[in-house]
Formats: structure tokens, C-alpha cells, sequence
């Protein structure tokens, strides 16, 4: 894995005097093998505010899929978060592949997908069936169309996990 490299942020919407540093982390497309292809992730950090009792650091998860987590640390902190932890932690956040300011990975998504991918709810069973039709749809244009920036499983590795495809499409 590369370095970090380090950049501060002096935009007031990360907080008081640009307190939110930014920088990006290389990490490997697929740990199975740490030394080939990487991308970069977006990270950032917001210091402790009192660094004589810091504890350490926090990593805060946006959630997902396709969120966008980068400026968490400082949504956190502004939105009351217990003073004790700002005292004691560094709190990181990170933008997700694909998400944000990380390396992009597009799966060429129509606007009706992402509407089904990022924002439905199910409300019953029959909806639960038509949503996982489509996940199923948009998983495999994305192996398709965005496998470059994508670990996909080895197929030998994922049949001993999960078991032969009952359909015969892997």
C-alpha cells in the first residue's frame, strides 16, 4: 500500500479553521493480493480536541451502499456529538470506493436503477422478490461493465462458499 498523502482542508464547512485534514490512501483493488492494482479512498481525520487525553481514533462509517462519508467526522461533531469523544478521539472518515472523492466505479447505471438501487423501500413480500431481481440485474451489469475497479470472486472460491449457482450463470 502507498502512503497517505496529506492535504488540510481550509473550507469553513468542515469546521472552525478548516480543522477536517484531507488526503487519499491507496488500497488494493483485491487483498487477496495486496501488491497488484490499487485505487485510492478519500480520507480525513478531525483531531482530538484535546490531544494531552487522546485515546486514539474512531473510524466513522457513512453506511451504504453509495454513500459518501468524508465529511462525517465534522456532520458528527456538529450535530452534538459527546464532547468526551471530540476530547478523546481523532474520528476518520472516508469516502467508499466509488463514492465521492475515492476512485470512481461506474457500473453505467440508468436513472430508473439507481432509483431502485439507492432509495426504495420494501413494503411486503412481493416487493422484497421484484427488489432482489433487480439487485441480482444491477450486481451483474456491474461485474460486466465496472469489474476494473471490483475484486470479483474467484468462481471456484465462491461455489466451496455459497454452494453450486442452482441457475448456472457463475
Amino acid at each position: 500500500m502507498g502512503e497517505m498523502s496529506r492535504t488540510a482542508n481550509t473550507d469553513e464547512r468542515f469546521g472552525a479553521g478548516g480543522a477536517l485534514e484531507c488526503g487519499t490512501l491507496d488500497v488494493p483493488v483485491d487483498y487477496r493480493d495486496p501488491h497488484g492494482r490499487t485505487i485510492e479512498l478519500a480520507v480525513s481525520r478531525l483531531r482530538s480536541t484535546v490531544p494531552a487525553k487522546r485515546r486514539g481514533v474512531l473510524l466513522v462509517n457513512p453506511g451504504g451502499p453509495g454513500v459518501a462519508g468524508l465529511d462525517l467526522p465534522v456532520v458528527l461533531a456538529q450535530r452534538g456529538a459527546p464532547a468526551s469523544l471530540l476530547n478523546w478521539y481523532d474520528l476518520i472518515g472516508f469516502d467508499p470506493r466509488g463514492v465521492g472523492h475515492s476512485s470512481p466505479v461506474s457500473c453505467g447505471l440508468s436513472p430508473e436503477q439507481r432509483a431502485v438501487a439507492f432509495g426504495t423501500y420494501a413494503h411486503g413480500p412481493a416487493d422484497v422478490a421484484k427488489q432482489a431481481g433487480s439487485a441480482e440485474e444491477i450486481a451483474n451489469q456491474c461485474v460486466a461493465t465496472g469489474g476494473e475497479n471490483f475484486a470479483v470472486p474467484d468462481d471456484e472460491e465462491h461455489r466451496a462458499r455459497y454452494g453450486p449457482d442452482p441457475e448456472g450463470t457463475r
